[in-house]
């Protein structure tokens, strides 16, 4: 919601979880992210706001089909290094960054309670695992969830609809409600997972890989 000619307003479920990761990526990465301005909190849920600039340009959803190979070339270079960034910030325990329950593409519509530490995060995922197999859900494999990855801070939901293509050239980040700090691969799974259920196009997908993939360097 746009409130002022330079101000936006916004009002994620999980504002202070949102609030304190852009604070933190503006001062401990180069990413781009809007300055945040003002953060109220009322009585209730619905009344909290996160105000911050707004920033002139075009979501990359709305023009990324009219971008040439090598422009989506360079958008793709720009976010792999903000990914690089983002993994260079770690954690020994999962989850947001405020404790607050876990939201995003690999977690329950309704969220999920703080986990105490990683070894609880594993067991949760195995645990599901387990059930989806014996309800005939998911195909039998041997994978398990283990810790041997590190905890990095994660995005959660890069799609061309969090990304603005600013009228100054940068390439900004934006809706940062789903990041927190969860295992290296955790990023590269979100994107194929928006990217299938929304059904996104074929030339953003074949980036995907390359932008946070697990060769990315943290």
């Amino acid at each position: 919601m746009l409130v002022a000619p330079h101000t936006l307003c916004t009002v994620p479920e999980a504002l202070i979880a949102e609030a304190l990761s852009m604070h933190m990526v503006r001062t401990m990465t180069t990413i781009p992210v809007p300055p945040l301005k003002q953060l109220i909190a009322g009585a209730e849920i619905r009344r909290h706001y996160l105000v911050m600039d707004y920033i002139p340009g075009r979501a990359l959803n709305t023009c990324w089909s009219e971008l040439g190979f090598f422009a989506q070339l360079r958008i793709a270079w720009i976010l792999r290094g903000y990914v690089s960034q983002l993994r260079r910030l770690q954690r020994s325990v999962p989850g947001r960054i405020d404790g607050s329950e876990c939201e995003g593409h690999l977690w329950p519509i309704i969220g999920e309670d703080p986990f105490e530490s990683y070894e609880h995060l594993a067991s949760w995922y195995n645990h599901k695992i387990d059930v989806s197999h014996r309800a005939g859900k998911a195909p039998a494999t041997d994978f398990r969830y283990d810790t041997s990855w590190p905890l990095v801070f994660t995005h959660g939901d890069i799609s061309p609809r969090n990304i603005i293509l600013a009228d100054d050239g940068l390439l900004y980040l934006i809706d940062w409600r789903f990041a927190g700090f969860y295992p290296v691969w955790h990023e590269h799974t979100s994107m194929v997972w928006d990217s299938s259920d929304f059904q996104l196009p074929s030339s953003w997908q074949r980036w995907i890989s390359f932008i946070a993939g697990e060769s990315v360097c943290s």
